[in-house]
This record gives C-alpha cells, structure tokens and sequence, in this order.
C-alpha cells in the first residue's frame, strides 16, 4: 500500500511522514528554527483550527546569520508519475496572509530524484494564475493546485531569493 492510500494514523507513525522535513534540517545551509504546529500538534486536531494557525509555515530560516529570515513551508514529493508538487487551496490562501508579514518560501523535497526546489510563495502563486498548474482534489474533495516538475523547475526563484535575502 502506498504512502497516500494508508489512514492517516498510519502514515503519521511512517518514516515517510516527515521525511521531507527531515532533509530540510539536514541539507539547509543556514541558521533555522522549528515554527510551526508540527506533528505534536496532530495530537489535538489542529486541522480543526482556522486556515490561518493550522497552516503555520514550518520553520523560520534564513541563509546567513544575519540575513533577513523567511518563513519556510516544507513539502514532499514521491509516489508515481506524473511527478507533481501539490498544494492544498486552503494552504495556499493562508501562506498568502503569512507572505504579507514576511516573505514565505517553499522547500519542496523530489524524493524519487533526491533533490530539492526553493520557490517563493508569489512564484507558486504566479504559476497557478498564469495556468501553470491543474486542479485537482484530495480525496475527492480537498481542492488543491498541482504543478509539474518541469514547470516547477522554470519556476524555481531561488537564486532571486538567496539574493534579495543574502
């Protein structure tokens, strides 16, 4: 059974649960810090929680000590072609709220290539404007946006923002 079709319960007590997470602390060349609910917090049905505190971005980090940190909001991809990053709408709209305080950006770890991509929210969002990505649903009824490896390779900003946050 693969990682998606497993219950929740299970997948949370899987290696792959935050596997992703994982190689952001091993691989960040910086200075971070855990910020958001993290996996504690599924404890307490923090799904439960407004869009806004339950989509808390995942760490603060920043590429120097004493460059301007941004808020890093961690994602994986595996599983079967097409390979695809996904977002969840509701996710997306409330990283918007957080990009308005500070800059959020997204780490998203290729596991089937072990690689990563480093893209600003405005980049993701961009993307889904411009008709970059498709729609789609989690479940039959979690709305999210899908983006292609090859789009999220044209996409990827991290030069632009090791730059503006250098």
């Amino acid at each position: 059974m693969s990682f998606k079709d497993k219950p929740f319960e299970e997948r949370h007590n899987d290696s792959m649960f935050d596997l992703s997470e994982r190689r952001f602390e091993l691989l960040w060349d910086g200075p971070y810090f855990k910020y958001g609910l993290g996996q504690e917090a599924s404890k307490l049905n923090s799904f439960k929680l407004g869009a806004f505190i339950s989509h808390t971005p995942d760490y603060v980090a920043a590429f120097t000590e004493t460059s301007q940190p941004l808020l890093i909001e961690v994602q994986g991809t595996g599983g079967q072609p097409p390979y695809q990053h996904r977002f969840k709408k509701r996710k997306l709209d409330a990283l918007g709220r957080w990009d308005k305080e500070n800059p959020v950006a997204f780490w998203l770890w290729f596991d089937p290539d072990q690689t990563y991509h480093l893209v600003s929210y405005k980049a993701i969002r961009m993307a889904t404007l411009q008709g970059k990505a498709t729609e789609g649903t989690f479940d039959g009824f979690r709305p999210y946006w899908a983006i292609d490896m090859e789009t999220m390779d044209a996409i990827e900003d991290s030069a632009a923002l090791r730059k503006q946050f250098s």
